[in-house]
């Protein structure tokens, strides 16, 4: 049952099953949550987020989708969120989830391409919601990665035109 965890996650468990009041105690606790509290809990509490709430942004190289169908569409399809956890994630409608992955199923038929660099995106860069997603992702890499727009550009396959007017417009927003 254990064989496939972490050392950490090993060592947590064993030492609150040792004794049945603490698994009875952590039943009903676990029956009260759902999953994702249970993991954003645990985050919190270490202080730093497990690598797949980022987002690769290899997922821009199908580039007839825009940033919001192409980040709820790589959570959807490859995190197995629901709608209803990606719009929470992202912190958007689920209407707009719902209309987003919606579209990108009808202009992008395939599987998105998933490479994982050091420069993917912590989704919990992408949720202020006085930006659009792109501009979270591009103040995100400018501001945090240090990149050149040049880079950003490439990295998002966007014109390096529009990577620098919608880094403008979004810091206007602050």
């Amino acid at each position: 049952m254990l064989n496939s965890r972490e050392p950490f996650e090993e060592l947590v468990l064993n030492e609150l099953l040792k004794d049945k009041e603490n698994l009875e105690s952590v039943r009903k606790l676990l029956m009260k949550l759902d999953k994702e509290t249970i993991v954003d809990h645990f985050i919190s509490r270490l202080g730093k987020e497990p690598d797949e709430t980022k987002v690769p942004l290899s997922i821009f190289s199908a580039t007839q989708l825009g940033s919001l169908e192409l980040t709820a569409t790589f959570l959807k399809e490859e995190r197995n969120y629901s709608n209803k956890e990606v719009a929470r994630k992202l912190r958007r409608s689920p209407q707009a989830i719902w209309t987003s992955i919606s579209n990108a199923k009808k202009k992008h038929t395939k599987r998105l391409q998933v490479h994982y660099s050091n420069n993917d995106v912590p989704i919990k860069a992408l949720q202020d919601t006085k930006h659009s997603i792109l501009e979270n992702y591009i103040l995100y890499l400018r501001d945090h990665q240090n990149l050149k727009f040049s880079q950003i550009a490439k990295l998002l396959h966007r014109h390096v035109a529009t990577v620098w007017a919608t880094y403008k417009r979004a810091h206007e927003k602050k």
